[in-house]
């Protein structure tokens, strides 16, 4: 399949050629929409998962299901030109807070948008949902390589 026919939603092998993971430690199963500035991912955390703390998603697999997220918006979009994905690396994470750990199996919602670009560092907001209610959240800055931007 030519990547510029991608369409969304995405899953399977068509998610994983937009990111650098692999099993077991992708955390977004579908790619529902995209954005110039941002992407809107869903995710359900299996029981069994090492990441899984108590019956509940954990905090650490919450943040990477939100900078995977983002790192899907930016595949998605170099796959349009037929473009690799560009690199970027996480500078730092900021005001991230759970407001709660949702439990395993549940369907969440993750909204990555890309605030602002300095040079090579973009500024972005993610938020994750489960029925509806925010359950965390956090600010990214974001490191990309030369050539590479949101």
């Amino acid at each position: 399949m030519a990547a510029r026919s991608l369409k969304l939603p995405l899953h399977g092998a068509d998610l994983l050629k937009l990111i650098p993971q692999a099993p077991p430690f992708v955390f977004v199963d579908s790619l529902l929409e995209v954005q110039d500035m941002e992407a809107l991912s869903a995710y359900r955390m299996p029981a069994d998962h090492a990441l899984a703390q108590g019956g509940f998603v954990s905090a650490e697999a919450l943040l990477e299901n939100m900078a995977q997220t983002g790192a899907l918006h930016q595949g998605y979009l170099a796959s349009q030109f037929n473009r690799p994905a560009p690199r970027g690396f996480i500078a730092s994470i900021d005001q991230a807070s759970f407001h709660v750990l949702p439990p395993v199996e549940s369907p969440l919602i993750t909204r990555f948008i890309f605030k602002q670009t300095v040079g090579q560092i973009a500024l972005a907001e993610a938020v994750i949902f489960f029925l509806e209610k925010k359950v965390a959240e956090a600010v990214f800055k974001i490191f990309h390589a030369e050539g590479s931007k949101a």
